[in-house]
């Protein structure tokens, strides 16, 4: 799914991207449609699995944060809008600079905003995850997308958009099962090293 295609393949009209800066969309054989179909849910879940955990966890992340519980739902309000900008300021740096590039940028601004919650606990610290959580999300989400169209074929990739789209409602269910005794051990810091370890999976999901 290179943007960069070998000097002796001309790709179809139907193989080229829909979009300026959106991957190419060659005929994959079936080992490597499995392949973008297993990283593309992965990416997906992974998109919305890390605010997850906060929003099942609202309540006990209070106390610790030194705050009510009204007080601290301002943290998925603030995912939630910054989700909502980024959809719309990401158009452009994906045109100019393409998919991957943007998207891993993101990741690694996450990870390190995510691990400043280590040493430098806090609200303010939180709400900055919160708002790389937000940009990333919907870097990862259009990344998932188009992994998954790879797996279709051109009649059948509405389906692939629907799945794609469908996938990070997952992330809260998923977050529901993890034990909040993990996360809340020694200050929550459970949590602050789970968020950056979903960067860096995603991360390394979409390098294999």
């Amino acid at each position: 799914m290179s943007a960069t295609a070998k000097p002796d393949y001309h790709f179809l009209p139907e193989e080229r991207p829909l979009l300026p800066g959106a991957p190419f969309a060659p005929a994959h054989p079936w080992g490597r449609k499995l392949a973008y179909g297993a990283v593309g849910i992965c990416v997906g879940i992974a998109s919305t699995f890390g605010n997850a955990l906060v929003n099942v966890n609202v309540a006990n992340l209070s106390g610790p944060l030194g705050l009510y519980v009204a007080e601290a739902s301002w943290l998925p309000a603030i995912y939630v809008a910054m989700n909502a900008t980024a959809n719309l300021s990401l158009i452009k740096a994906r045109i100019q600079f393409g998919v991957f590039p943007v998207t891993n940028a993101l990741l690694v601004i996450y990870a390190i905003v995510g691990l400043l919650q280590i040493p430098f606990p806090g609200f303010a610290s939180a709400a900055l995850v919160r708002a790389a959580s937000g940009i990333t999300a919907a870097g990862l989400l259009t990344l998932g997308i188009y992994y998954l169209l790879q797996v279709f074929p051109p009649k059948l990739r509405p389906l692939g958009l629907v799945c794609a789209i469908c996938l990070p409602q997952l992330g809260t269910p998923l977050a529901r099962l993890v034990p909040v005794d993990v996360l809340a051990m020694d200050g929550w810091r459970g949590l602050h090293l789970i968020e950056p370890s979903v960067a860096a999976w995603s991360s390394s999901d979409r390098a294999a």
